[in-house]
């Protein structure tokens, strides 16, 4: 008769290594995250990059809180190939003097309302104007 091998034996040693090593990446990550625990092992959570955080997302209302298309109301092409300047913001004044560019393309009276977000270590931030006409 011959012997038992010992194939049993190492299958199981590598499939109970495989899970481990599988539990050890996909939940070391999420303890510093669900924990901020501060460590530089185990960083806290964060949205964006320090890289990422130079821009900010925009919409001009008029005063019925009607959308207001920039491009439109300055007359300016939307392809960016053609505009001269790039229009991406980089903080909310540079969002603040398109809105008076807009004031100043409809004319005297106007009232142009802006919703800024911008982007954070930890987040997104908000910036609500009501008529960025007024200085």
């Amino acid at each position: 008769m011959s012997e038992p091998s010992s194939a049993p034996k190492a299958h199981w040693g590598r499939a109970v290594a495989f899970y481990v090593l599988g539990a050890i990446i996909l939940l070391g990550p999420v303890y510093g995250h669900f924990f901020a625990t501060g460590s530089a092992k185990y960083l806290g959570w964060k949205m964006f990059s320090r890289k990422a955080t130079n821009f900010c997302s925009a919409r001009f209302v008029d005063a019925q809180g009607e959308p207001l298309e920039r491009y439109a109301v300055l007359k300016a092409p939307r392809d960016p190939r053609r505009r001269k300047k790039s229009k991406r913001f980089r903080d909310v004044p540079a969002v603040e003097r398109v809105g008076q560019s807009m004031c100043k393309a409809i004319g005297k009276g106007a009232t142009v309302g802006m919703i800024a977000h911008c982007a954070q270590p930890d987040g997104w931030s908000v910036s609500v104007k009501d008529n960025v006409c007024r200085r």
